[in-house]
């Protein structure tokens, strides 16, 4: 019985580390689709620029604000750049966490094999207490009984 008490207390500690580790990588899913979001509205920005930047009507150019708009593409472009790593960084973690979770419910799946296992065992021997107990008492009222008469 001991040994069923120590697998369902260890089961129920791998229940509370999945569970914390779902919320971290929920988490990190709104972060990460937070910054998709951000990236793909850069995205819009660098080809709206690039766009201006390449357009024919080259005859009447404005060299300043040429100039300031390569330079604005460029500050786009390591924006961009920035939330991207932040991106990866994000996706990997939540791969770390999600391997974790796998990790974890495994052992955790083993765990719950020995305490079911433990429990058949229990109810197997209980049942051989009871039918050697019920034998005994038969085997008494028996003898009482023919013993009794005699």
């Amino acid at each position: 019985l001991m040994k069923k008490t120590t697998c369902e207390i260890v089961i129920k500690k791998k229940d509370l580390e999945i569970s914390k580790l779902s919320s971290e990588k929920l988490e990190l899913e709104r972060r990460a689709a937070a910054l998709t979001s951000k990236i793909q509205s850069l995205n819009n920005y660098i080809n709206e620029y690039s766009t201006e930047l390449n357009s024919p009507d080259q005859a009447n150019i404005d060299l300043h604000k040429h100039s300031a708009t390569c330079e604005f593409l460029g500050q786009l472009s390591s924006a961009k750049a920035k939330l991207t790593q932040a991106l990866n960084d994000c996706n990997y973690k939540c791969d770390r966490i999600r391997k974790q979770i796998r990790s974890i419910y495994t052992e955790q799946t083993k765990y719950q094999k020995m305490a079911d296992n433990r429990e058949k065992e229990t109810l197997i021997e209980d049942d051989k207490l009871d039918r050697k107990y019920n034998e005994e008492l038969f085997l008494a009222n028996y003898v009482r009984a023919h013993l009794g008469a005699k």
